[in-house]
């Protein structure tokens, strides 16, 4: 038998396998995007005020931005639904996990009261309190490593 055969044998044989196999999956999860996420999470929370006061209802979007061509996908978005106080915690998309994506965010800011329209009982009527600078993408948030309980917007009316 030669050399080569020798190794093959070995390499086949049960033990070998299970070499092979556990040498695999180390590298599997040694390698960008095999076995883990390419990106990590922060807790974020904060408050919506419109004139200075507080506002329920408001749904606020944090959807990261991309840092280059070989980051074409920074990651899932998060939601967040401030409460009377206008506190609002973010969860992320998918997997639904508590915070933000860590890095710089697009953030969008909509309310959405759902009214009985008379004339048509399963039609929500939607309406929208905010000005529309809180829907165009201009404002902005950095999500720091560490997470932040202070993601204050004051939004004013127009």
């Amino acid at each position: 038998m030669t050399s080569f055969h020798r190794r093959w044998h070995v390499a086949c044989s049960s033990a070998g396998v299970y070499r092979f196999g556990r040498s695999l999956l180390v590298a599997c999860l040694m390698i960008p995007g095999c076995g883990g996420r390419e990106y990590d999470l922060a807790p974020v929370s904060g408050r919506v005020t419109l004139d200075g006061k507080p506002i329920a209802d408001v749904l606020i979007s944090f959807q990261p931005v991309s840092t280059g061509p070989n980051a074409p996908n920074p990651g899932p978005g998060s939601t967040g639904l401030t409460d009377a106080q206008g506190r609002f915690t973010l969860r992320s998309i998918e997997p639904e996990e508590r915070g933000a994506v860590v890095g710089k965010h697009v953030v969008r800011l909509t309310t959405a009261h759902k009214d009985t329209n008379p004339a048509d009982d399963a039609a929500p009527v939607v309406e929208n309190i905010l000005p529309a600078s809180c829907l165009d993408g201009s404002m902005t948030f950095q999500v720091e490593p560490d997470g932040t309980d202070v993601a204050n917007f004051d939004v004013q009316s127009l």
